[in-house]
């Protein structure tokens, strides 16, 4: 999603899991649609998923294209692209990256 080259790639489902017995997201998806995964540097894997709920994931932001659209995360995307490939972010006792 940045364009850098990291070194912890993760597989992002761009429709949770999680969500996928809803029967409104099986409505709005395909079968193949809701098992694409995209490759995300950590922090951006991790950003999307403490920006969005998982619900909001699947019927707001479940591709590449509509997560950059969205300007919070149009801000972290230029800021994570400034950061080294091996950064990675800590999580905080509650769970949230700091």
């Amino acid at each position: 999603m940045c364009g850098r080259e990291s070194n912890d790639v993760t597989e992002h489902h761009l429709i949770p899991r999680s969500t996928h017995k809803t029967k409104r997201i099986r409505a709005m998806h395909t079968t193949k649609a809701m098992h694409k995964t995209a490759p995300l540097c950590q922090p951006c894997h991790r950003a999307c998923h403490q920006f969005y709920n998982e619900k909001e994931l699947a019927t707001d932001f479940y591709t590449i294209e509509l997560l950059l659209a969205d300007e919070g995360m149009a801000k972290h995307v230029d800021w994570v692209q400034k950061q080294r490939g091996d950064l990675r972010m800590k999580r905080s006792a509650k769970g949230r990256a700091r």
